[in-house]
């Protein structure tokens, strides 16, 4: 892997993000590393590719630049910018000065990039609720009670690619 990983920023079900540094771009980066079962890699990578190709349509300073997904001979990875925003789970249990500016960013980000996305099937507070929860230290919900009520098979398969900075 052409990656130094530093630090690790989150797990869940289906794999790590990591903080690491891209010597290439001379830039630390955040890393999506997927594991997946060998009878799961074909569905793995068609994820990280559709991630990527939604992703690289949307231009907007709170939306993160994902790059080209890559495959090593033990994982798939997917690379993006880092998060300068830091950890969301801070705001769990926060007074309502400090949530509405973050919800407020999100909520222009998701109407800006609309006219550019494909048409989401879910409501708007769904959207933020899932963007919200995977950037958290969590590389997603990981379960219906952690992602507020919203289950993740509902999400679209573009809702990873809404992520704040």
């Amino acid at each position: 892997m052409r990656y130094t990983l530093h630090e690790r920023l989150g797990a869940g079900g289906q794999g790590e993000v990591w903080r690491a540094r891209d010597p290439q771009r001379d830039v630390d980066i955040a890393v999506k590393i997927l594991h997946p079962a060998a009878a799961r890699i074909a569905v793995a990578w068609a994820a990280l590719e559709r991630e990527y190709a939604i992703n690289s349509r949307l231009d907007h300073p709170r939306v993160l630049k994902v790059f080209a997904p890559e495959a090593t001979q033990d994982a798939l990875l997917l690379p993006m910018e880092l998060a300068s925003g830091g950890d969301l789970r801070r705001l769990r249990g926060a007074g309502y000065l400090s949530i509405v500016p973050v919800l407020l960013d999100v909520a222009q980000a998701l109407v800006a990039l609309a006219p550019k996305a494909t048409p989401l099937p879910l409501p708007l507070t769904t959207i933020v609720t899932l963007t919200l929860t995977h950037t958290g230290n969590d590389v997603g919900p990981t379960s219906h009670e952690e992602a507020e009520g919203v289950s993740c098979v509902d999400a679209p398969p573009h809702a990873s690619a809404l992520m704040l900075m």
